[in-house]
């Protein structure tokens, strides 16, 4: 495997080139020299390479084929606190970070070196490279989504490449292009063949860098062999596209291949240049190949695969009641070369094989790929058995629908999805047309005159090009979204009865009353995101504040919900919103772990790696992608408020550790506990979770699928930007008579931790008992900010009173940003600057609605004003407020729901302190509740006595 570098170790010949331009074998040998001696005092090491391309990849992979036992790939993309569990079942005791994030951000349970930061050490001329590691690790996704860690012997890895030299033609000082990441079989066949054959490694890559560096690259250095995904490959090359001076090998592979994409390639390459059409699952690298000269044609509708490659025979298992007819069935291969897989539950390696169905005396890998052997011996590829869906009671192949459209002489590119539509399942088809001038009705005539009328799609939905995922394969995801949300209900009156049947599951099957509101026909806060939830995965959007408010449900609009498409790659949030300044600038001196929490009740039989699945793909479907740790089913000597200590001690905002989750059972049930950093969530987050929870459990993972996409967080930000960023509003929020109010403390003292805060509980009695005016959750937070506004006022003798309201935001909306799915912090803190001129209730409650109405469009402007600068100097004096209120609202869960609210919730949804007082109002089952954190330094214990005295006796 080493010999090659050997022998050009020392030379000035190019190794590799990157973005950081051409690394000559000498320069290359002294950075794994460098590399080299970091792993030199670890007992028989077991590496994760975490690195998708350059040069430090490459050297550290050199250094650690000499050196470690065990080489574990791991794309940049992949979270490593997810992925701990494994590693540490692989015995992986370093990474090697080739990435430029620093590695105390990336793992909070594994030692990590800076490749980046190492520099490159002389290396001895001529000194002998063994070859001690023995297999190599990459992880690919399975049906389920859960990280498969595929286990591949590097004997049978130099076999492997050794067929894909062999069928290309690499040769030493030939280049070849790595797109593909190395955490994938693709991007790792050019890395080897370039280290056995002395070729040189051309490493770009392509999420970094648009279609022009990519472009640059091959012309600058004239690369010989290409390797592309068939989706990059088409939107890579267009008509315009010039054609190469020099011959080339091109290697594509992963999807069927049409004569479109054969056209593409005659176009675009020289003549003399060859294309290889390359099958094999990550499992077993190549199996099968096929290859055409430039100028040739495709006269077949699919490119069939004509060449197994040596060590692989294979068979086809013909399965009765294909669509496509007799004689298909599932591919199956025979080898010795395929690869293991790392069994999670028991920690062991085991086989990927089993017996053949064939000849149960032999073992197979059935690779779940379709296909069907033609007369000359060839193997025509069909699709995956999975892309086979029931239309009208027909058995339908998406992979055929989309061959017979592209074979339309009005189709360029077709992709054909499957979309639930109810009880019903439709064909979507995404199409780019050849002709601008094509619409839907031109494009189903030609369908409907040229296919069988079941595969017929429903619909079609042109586009100018497909969007590519991190795999630069076609984003399906991003287009089932995009079709969910375009066979939506498009207006109010088709939308009337999703709305209906939404409120009715809430309530437990009971009919609502049109006349009435939602909370008079018995829904609260929760339920309310409940039906806005469920809504919202219709594709229809609701305002969760005209839910709540007191308008009758026969009112209510609904809104077809925009369609987004999901981005590439999700980045970390930023902190440059102006609430999170304003936080920042308290001086919370443990602001890195400063979080919220809640604890759910799961229900009996459902088994804990599930929940911990179903979670996942929920943080997933928000675009939270990164900084979350899974803590596992806790040992049976946790209690719960050990497990909730345990899991909120995990979150660290400069670690970037945003949210973890952990699940523990004892004899109350299980219990499920998810923390969060403040900065990334807050109760509408956490109620929404709760319902999707719920029904991923109930109905599957497979009801996300018809879930609208909802808005990423930098999407979100970016709007902000744009539509509210540069709103102030200064002459509101000066005209307040701020210069009328005291000051909480004469010289407010620095912010405490949070174990130095205080906490008092008041229970002040049921909902049901309170005055008709103050019933429904906006009226009854009316109610209860008076009550706290009259003592405050009564305690300080002072009738101006000013204290931060924090509102959920979702009021920013209004001006175009859609708010109501976007999982992340999103509270909005602004002043409410009253004066109490009268002791009844009713009368202050109406003067704090009618403040709050007055601000409520504009409320997100104060801080844009005043919340400024990260420092906020202008919240230092006159416009800052001692004290906060927040209303959380009901907490608990519809009865026979899969998930409950835990109690203990309500000690923990709060979260940390961010103000010397803070008072803080529940509803839970059917009382109204009351917190109140306090600095002590400020309240002393008969000031707070005398105050909370006055809001009982405000209240009675």
């Amino acid at each position: 495997m080493l010999q090659a570098f050997a022998r050009m170790a020392g030379t000035d010949v190019a190794g590799i080139i990157d973005v950081q331009g051409r690394l000559g074998f000498a320069e290359l040998d002294q950075l794994r020299e460098a590399f080299s001696a970091e792993l030199e005092g670890l007992q028989q090491p077991v590496v994760a390479l975490y690195a998708s391309h350059g040069r430090a990849l490459y050297a550290a992979l050199l250094a650690a084929l000499s050196s470690a036992r065990r080489v574990v790939f791991i794309d940049p993309a992949s979270n490593l606190d997810e992925l701990a569990p494994v590693l540490e079942r692989l015995g992986v005791n370093l990474v090697l970070n080739g990435t430029t994030r620093p590695g105390a951000q990336l793992s909070a349970s594994l030692a990590v070196l800076d490749l980046l930061q190492l520099q490159p050490r002389p290396a001895a001329p001529g000194r002998a490279y063994p070859l001690r590691c023995q297999e190599y690790v990459i992880f690919t996704s399975g049906s389920t989504g859960e990280p498969k860690a595929i286990v591949q012997r590097i004997e049978a890895l130099g076999r492997h490449i050794d067929n894909y030299i062999g069928y290309v033609g690499i040769g030493p000082g030939q280049r070849v292009l790595q797109l593909a990441s190395a955490g994938w079989d693709a991007g790792l066949m050019d890395i080897f063949a370039s280290l056995k054959t002395g070729a040189t490694l051309c490493s770009l890559n392509p999420r970094e860098h648009d279609f022009a560096a990519v472009e640059a690259m091959i012309a600058e250095h004239d690369i010989d062999v290409l390797h592309m995904t068939v989706p990059y490959l088409r939107a890579f090359y267009s008509d315009a596209s010039a054609t190469y001076a020099r011959p080339k090998r091109l290697v594509i592979g992963g999807e069927i291949i049409h004569p479109s994409d054969i056209q593409r390639f005659n176009q675009a390459f020289a003549p003399g240049s060859q294309l290889f059409n390359a099958y094999g699952p990550t499992e077993c690298t190549t199996a099968l190949y096929a290859r055409i000269d430039q100028g040739q044609t495709l006269q077949d509708p699919t490119w069939a695969l004509d060449r197994p490659v040596e060590g692989v025979t294979l068979e086809i298992a013909q399965e009765p009641g294909q669509p496509y007819g007799e004689g298909v069935g599932e591919l199956l291969l025979y080898s010795s070369l395929v690869a293991r897989r790392l069994d999670p539950a028991s920690g062991l390696i085991v086989e990927l094989t089993q017996p053949s169905p064939m000849d149960p005396q032999h073992p197979c890998y059935a690779t779940g790929d379709l296909a069907c052997r033609l007369p000359d011996g060839a193997i025509r590829l069909l699709g995956r058995k999975d892309s086979i869906v029931k239309v009208n009671g027909q058995k339908v192949s998406l992979v055929q629908v989309e061959s017979e459209l592209k074979a339309l002489a009005q189709v360029q590119e077709a992709c054909v999805i499957a979309h639930q539509a109810g009880d019903n399942m439709a064909l979507v088809a995404f199409v780019i047309a050849r002709d601008a001038s094509l619409d839907e009705d031109l494009l189903r005539q030609a369908a409907r005159a040229a296919l069988p009328a079941h595969r017929v799609p429903a619909r079609f939905m042109l586009v100018e090009r497909f969007a590519l995922n991190r795999n630069n394969k076609i984003d399906r995801q991003a287009l089932a979204q995009l079709a969910a949300s375009a066979m939506a209900p498009t207006s109010t009156e088709a939308a009337s009865e999703p709305l209906w049947q939404a409120i009715g599951q809430v309530l437990g099957g009971q009919s609502a009353d049109p006349a009435r509101s939602f909370i008079d026909n018995g829904g609260d806060s929760l339920r309310a995101l409940q039906v806005v939830a469920t809504l919202k995965r219709k594709g229809l959007v609701l305002d969760l504040e005209e839910l709540l408010s007191d308008q009758a449900l026969g009112r209510l609009q609904l809104q077809p919900a925009k369609a987004k498409a999901r981005p590439g790659v999700s980045r970390a949030q930023a902190i440059g919103l102006p609430n999170r300044r304003f936080l920042l600038s308290r001086g919370i001196s443990d602001l890195d772990h400063w979080n919220q929490a809640l604890v759910l009740d799961i229900a009996e039989g459902e088994e804990p790696g599930r929940v911990s699945q179903a979670l996942r793909a929920i943080f997933s479907h928000h675009f939270i992608e990164h900084g979350v740790q899974d803590l596992g089913l806790l040992p049976a000597t946790t209690d719960l408020q050990q497990a909730v200590a345990q899991t909120c001690a995990t979150i660290s905002l400069s670690q970037g550790q945003h949210l973890c989750f952990s699940q523990q059972q004892d004899a109350d049930g299980h219990h499920l506990i998810i923390a969060g950093h403040q900065f990334h969530v807050d109760r509408y987050s956490w109620m929404l979770l709760v319902s999707e929870l719920d029904e991923c459990l109930v109905r599957g993972l497979e009801c996300m699928q018809r879930w609208a996409r909802p808005t990423a967080f930098e999407e979100w930000q970016q709007t902000y930007q744009r539509e509210h960023a540069a709103a102030t509003h200064e002459a509101f929020w000066e005209a307040l008579p701020w210069s009328r109010c005291g000051a909480l403390t004469e010289q407010p003292p620095e912010f405490p931790r949070r174990e130095a805060f205080r906490r008092v509980e008041l229970s002040l009695g049921p909902v049901g008992d309170l005055p008709q005016w103050a019933q429904g959750v906006a009226e009854t937070s009316q109610l209860l900010l008076a009550a706290i506004l009259r003592a405050m006022s009564q305690g300080d003798d002072n009738p101006f009173q000013k204290v931060h309201v924090l509102d959920h935001g979702r009021a920013l909306d209004k001006s175009g940003a859609e708010l109501n799915s976007v999982f992340g912090w999103l509270t909005v803190i602004y002043p409410l600057v009253l004066q109490i001129t009268s002791l009844d209730l009713q009368a202050i409650a109406g003067a704090i609605k009618a403040s709050q109405q007055a601000s409520q469009g504009i409320a997100h402007s104060f801080g844009n004003r005043y919340f400024a600068t990260p420092e906020a100097e202008r919240l230092k004096g006159l416009f800052d407020c001692g004290y906060s209120y927040n209303f959380l609202g009901a907490v608990e869960n519809e009865p026979g729901a899969r998930v409950g609210v835990h109690p203990l919730s309500l000690q923990l949804m709060q979260g940390s302190p961010s103000h010397h007082l803070e008072f803080t109002g529940y509803l839970a089952a059917g009382e109204l509740l009351l917190k109140i954190d306090y600095d002590p330094q400020v309240f002393g214990a008969e000031r707070l006595e005398s105050l909370l005295s006055g809001i009982v006796t405000a209240l009675n």
